[in-house]
């Protein structure tokens, strides 16, 4: 399937564009113990469509067609973890999940599992990478965002404590002009994906609204440039 050169995003064809004409039937089709209907009802609630989006009823269901040994379902939890979507971020946990997803047959668990190995550092590494922060800083837009206008618009696509996640990620979107900058909250450190930079909100909702599917999941936060130049500061 096209779809599986994708990370990060599961599709299956509609049960209910086959047989199905409403959520509720699929919901007991699912109860029933249905494989396929487990991982469709779990994608809808998942991606909001035909019901209201639930990101922990759809954990309920991967978790359900997990047990029946689905490899879909696996590589879901992963990127659930992975991304903190429904439950708490824990690469270590998603890095299982990936390797249960792979042994199962997934082809994307393996370059899943390549980028957590790459992102994934033991804790007394990682504290020392952020003490001396000598290897990122090179990589990092901070200087770039204190030269854009404050009445700028930019979109921020995600944010996670390893430097390195997001930008192995920053190489993975194909979009213009993308960034990655550190800052902190509450003496903790962050590392934003962010792009573009719009001239007004209007243009910037415009540009969201063309984003591939992949990027619409993560929610995109449009933000005044200002308030991201302030918090780099």
């Amino acid at each position: 399937m096209k779809s599986l050169l994708f990370i990060f995003i599961i599709f299956t064809t509609p049960l209910w564009a086959e047989s199905l004409t409403t959520i509720e039937a699929l919901k007991k089709t699912a109860e029933a113990g249905n494989l396929k209907a487990q991982l469709e009802l779990a994608n809808a609630y998942f991606n909001g469509y035909q019901i209201t989006e639930n990101q922990s009823k759809a954990i309920y269901w991967w978790q359900k067609a997990d047990k029946q040994g689905s490899a879909s379902a696996a590589y879901a939890l992963g990127r659930s973890y992975f991304l903190g979507q429904g439950v708490k971020e824990d690469h270590l946990l998603a890095k299982k999940w990936y390797k249960k997803a792979l042994k199962r047959g997934s082809k994307t668990a393996l370059k899943s599992l390549q980028v957590i190995d790459k992102a994934y550092r033991p804790k007394r590494v990682l504290k020392k990478q952020i003490k001396n922060q000598r290897f990122s800083v090179k990589k990092l837009d901070n200087k770039k965002i204190k030269k854009l206008s404050p009445n700028l618009y930019i979109v921020q696509l995600l944010s996670v404590r390893d430097a390195e996640a997001a930008l192995l990620l920053k190489k993975q979107y194909r979009l213009d002009d993308l960034y990655v900058i550190h800052y902190r909250v509450k003496g903790k450190n962050w590392y934003a994906l962010l792009q573009g930079h719009y001239l007004s909100l209007a243009a910037a909702k415009k540009g969201v609204a063309a984003y591939p599917a992949k990027l619409s999941r993560l929610k995109p936060w449009i933000r005044p440039v200002s308030s991201l130049q302030k918090a780099i500061k």
